[in-house]
């Protein structure tokens, strides 16, 4: 096959305790890219911190680390032909309420912002280092 990539995504909490974690995964496996890897993590604000370290807006960030550490997240990785611009375009555009109908962003994103459902690497060296990252259990919670 022409291209084979892997790339990385992120369920977020908001998606998990709605029940969306099958439909966003069963989008994916329509357009035949193979999970490799997968998993549930309780991530800890030290990750949230290197994971949202591009965004420059303290608050922004700290409003982040709230919601990504409030529930667990799933980290998969995909594996298949160009699979890092066509899952960016399943995915859809950041803003929910502006993604087109259609992509998961669009069809289960709310609002604010950062309820927009998944994370998606936008090249291979993003998608490298988030996954070393996201399955690092020093980042995670502990929960008793």
């Amino acid at each position: 096959m022409s291209n084979m990539q892997q790339t990385f995504i992120i369920i977020k909490p908001d998606a998990v305790e709605r029940g969306l974690i099958g439909k966003i995964i069963s989008r994916f496996e329509d357009k035949y890219f193979q999970v490799t890897a997968l998993q549930m993590r309780w991530k800890s604000w030290v990750w949230c911190e290197r994971h949202y370290e591009h965004i420059v807006n303290k608050d922004i960030r700290d409003d982040l680390k709230d919601f990504m550490t409030a529930a667990p997240i799933i980290g998969i990785v995909l594996v298949g032909p160009n699979v890092i611009a066509t899952i960016r375009q399943m995915v859809g555009c950041t803003d929910s309420l502006a993604a087109l109908p259609g992509t998961i962003r669009g069809d289960f994103g709310t609002s604010p912002i950062m309820y927009n459902v998944i994370h998606a690497a936008d090249s291979e060296e993003s998608a490298r280092k988030e996954m070393a990252f996201f399955f690092d259990s020093e980042t995670d919670q502990t929960h008793a």
